[in-house]
């Protein structure tokens, strides 16, 4: 009888205790295995992800430039190729402000301003010729207003050496005009300032064509 009453208490104690593990669940937390794997699984599916679009980004990123500079590149060979040179030159330098590395770039930018250089000394060599032309022309028509043959004759060959470039005939010929007629020296000191200013405009042409030739040899 004792031995039923035990065996009773015993599946008694059993029932009880499935029926506390069914409503109330376990004392303590666990993660399932199943589950933490899945957790890892979804991470690393994440990092994937983000580095593909990480990826891609750049490579579109890449592709902009890329772009940007083939356009200022083929803008500034334009320019270049219509003797624009400083309209090239911005063109280049805003390429290598993208990427300092692109040799073409560097190459067409130092031509442009080589070019540049050369056409802005031409410039300054056509303006000169235009102030010489001036002067001349001035120098012929006062020489014409002159009353004396003889000092019209010296000054038309105080003219001559000034053109062949020998300064200092033509300074001895102004002093014979002064020594002809010295009531006329107010008129002749003109004929000798206009001279000196040749003088000053032959020597800067010099130094313009000295430069161009210097250009000349860099483009080499």
């Amino acid at each position: 009888m004792k031995n039923i009453y035990k065996y009773n208490i015993f599946i008694l104690l059993i029932v009880t205790y499935i029926s506390c593990f069914s409503s109330t669940g376990p004392a303590f937390s666990a993660i399932p295995i199943e589950q933490n794997n899945a957790d890892k699984t979804y991470a690393i599916d994440y990092s994937i992800k983000k580095a593909i679009d990480i990826a891609e980004k750049k490579r579109q990123e890449a592709h902009v430039k890329e772009k940007v500079l083939d356009d200022y590149f083929q803008q500034g060979k334009r320019a270049f190729q219509a003797a624009s040179y400083n309209e090239a030159r911005q063109y280049f330098e805003q390429v290598l402000a993208i990427d300092p590395a692109y040799e073409p770039a560097k190459l067409y930018l130092e031509s442009s301003i080589i070019y540049q250089n050369v056409l802005n000394e031409q410039e300054e060599i056509n303006n000169i010729k235009i102030k010489m032309a001036d002067i001349i022309s001035e120098y012929d028509r006062r020489r014409d207003l002159v009353d004396s043959l003889t000092v019209k004759y010296f000054l038309e060959q105080a003219q001559e050496k000034c053109q062949l470039g020998d300064f200092k005939a033509a300074e001895d010929y102004y002093n014979i005009c002064y020594k002809i007629n010295p009531y006329s020296q107010d008129k002749i000191e003109w004929f000798v300032k206009a001279t000196y200013d040749l003088i000053e405009l032959y020597r800067s042409l010099d130094e313009h064509n000295r430069k161009i030739e210097e250009l000349a040899v860099a483009v080499q």
